[in-house]
């Protein structure tokens, strides 16, 4: 892992100002996850070792990923979008 020099300074200032209490690691930003790690682990084991078909999909040759957010939708009721860049 490399280290920025602004992430170096934010450690710097949050040791000087709180001590090794600043330096705890809290929880990650961003959106929390809609699946457990139990359901990912089977996401993973479905579409390295099954196709579309095994799963009841029409005939087709690998996993997409709308395959996979139709799947995920049907087993848990787990709703995922496309990404928009």
């Amino acid at each position: 892992m490399r280290w920025t020099p602004a992430t170096l300074y934010n450690f710097s200032k949050a040791y000087r100002e709180e001590g090794i209490q600043g330096l705890q690691i809290g929880h990650p930003p961003g959106r929390h996850r809609l699946l457990t790690a139990e359901q990912e682990l089977q996401v993973y084991e479905v579409i390295t070792n099954q196709t579309p078909e095994d799963q009841g999909f029409p005939a087709q040759m690998n996993w997409t990923s709308p395959l996979v957010r139709k799947w995920i939708e049907h087993k848990w009721d787990v709703r995922y979008s496309d990404r928009v860049t």
